[in-house]
């Protein structure tokens, strides 16, 4: 072989290897995520006991694909389905993430259908509304029948990070409505200001975990009132974790949220649930978690937390729940858990819901996590989008 030829064959090579890498570049990164949420349910209300064989709500299937675009820019789609609860109206199946998200450094822009801004704290439960009436801001379109309703919608949101930790959130949603479920005009507005340390940097002796508060309002159709801040109803979040301990064997954090629900004035009775959500109320909520990661691995994760409702403008009327669970590592992404929580309910709530109620259950968690062509850092896996357990 002459060495013009050799040139030749060489430079065809390096075009090759060029235009293979070039496609490569383009091709979306691909990603799956899946978990499996299956529990045995005992729950005792008014001296009578019924039982779940198998209840897998919150089990949930996502697929989605990142794109790196121009000026530092990157591109996502996720569409993602659940099975909602045994006595849901939903159906079968329950589309809740289906949404584009548009990201650089410092801002980020997505519309579709995700999690809702109801809460600003993930607490260490099994299920996300297993303390939903204290966790999350109750939709007040709402017949209360589906906890979905409180949690997933239609959102357009932009965010601005201020700093690497320190972000602010604009966001317009839809709440599903009982009554209308054809309308899908926007019936929320908000704004929040979020402080997160990243979870890489826990571990550097910081006290202080996350920082929020939040602003919703919800666009009511109020009786004998004029003007959209009139009409509005107004909710007010405040929330915090502290990691107590951080320690990467032994880790102790301590997390609490505070909803004030400035309400209407004139809802001085509750027999529905959407008086209930138009009540004026204080909702707490507080969990101490212990992780232990035996070689920074995570192991094993233990929690108990309290919650209270008090509605000021109502005789003697509140809620408490005392809940706590363990979850436990078999293997990877495989969790075995149990999991007590007392509820009790007084005054104009005993109308809606028992008076008392206690639960049990016994779940095994399954998470499927992978990538294909990968072009971001693994940080940011699909599966944060879902409720987290031993982490």
């Amino acid at each position: 072989m002459t060495s013009t030829t050799t040139r030749l064959f060489a430079l065809a090579l390096l075009l090759m290897s060029t235009t293979v890498a070039q496609a490569q570049d383009l091709a979306p990164e691909l990603q799956f995520g899946a978990r499996g949420v299956v529990s045995g349910n005992v729950n005792i209300a008014s001296g009578q006991t019924t039982s779940a064989v198998s209840d897998f709500s919150d089990t949930a299937l996502l697929v989605g694909a990142r794109q790196k675009l121009f000026h530092d820019a990157r591109g996502q789609l996720v569409i993602g389905f659940q099975f909602p609860d045994a006595e849901s109206n939903l159906g079968q199946v329950f589309f809740h993430r289906v949404f584009v998200r548009l990201e650089n450094q410092r801002n980020a822009f997505q519309i579709g259908r995700t999690r809702l801004s109801s809460t600003l704290v993930e607490f260490p439960t099994l299920r996300d509304d297993d303390a939903l009436l204290f966790t999350d801001v109750v939709s007040p379109f709402s017949d209360g029948e589906d906890s979905e309703d409180s949690q997933f919608g239609n959102v357009i949101e932009a965010m601005r990070f201020l700093t690497p930790r320190l972000r602010l959130e604009l966001h317009g949603e839809h709440y599903t409505e009982t009554n209308a479920a054809d309308d899908f005009s926007l019936n929320a507005a908000g704004l929040s200001l979020l402080y997160r340390v990243p979870e890489s940097q826990r571990w550097n002796q910081k006290v202080l975990d996350q920082l929020g508060v939040s602003f919703d309002g919800f666009f009511t159709e109020r009786a004998g009132f004029d003007g959209a801040w009139d009409e509005m109803l107004k909710n007010v979040k405040v929330a915090a974790v502290l990691n107590l301990y951080p320690d990467p064997v032994h880790f102790v954090q301590l997390s609490h949220q505070t909803i004030y629900n400035v309400g209407f004035d004139e809802t001085r009775r509750v027999t529905s649930f959407g008086e209930m959500a138009r009540a004026r109320s204080v909702a707490m909520f507080t969990s101490l978690a212990y992780t232990w990661r035996k070689y920074e691995w995570p192991m094993l994760r233990a929690s108990l937390g309290a919650g209270y409702k008090t509605f000021p403008d109502l005789t003697e009327t509140n809620q408490l729940t005392l809940l706590g669970n363990v979850f436990y590592r078999l293997g990877a992404n495989f969790d075995v858990g149990v999991q007590v929580q007392q509820t009790w309910n007084n005054g104009d709530l005993e109308r809606l819901f028992e008076h008392r109620s206690t639960g049990f259950k016994l779940a095994l968690i399954y998470s499927v996590d992978q990538r294909f062509n990968n072009q971001f850092d693994d940080r940011d896996s699909i599966l944060n989008l879902e409720h987290g357990y031993v982490k």
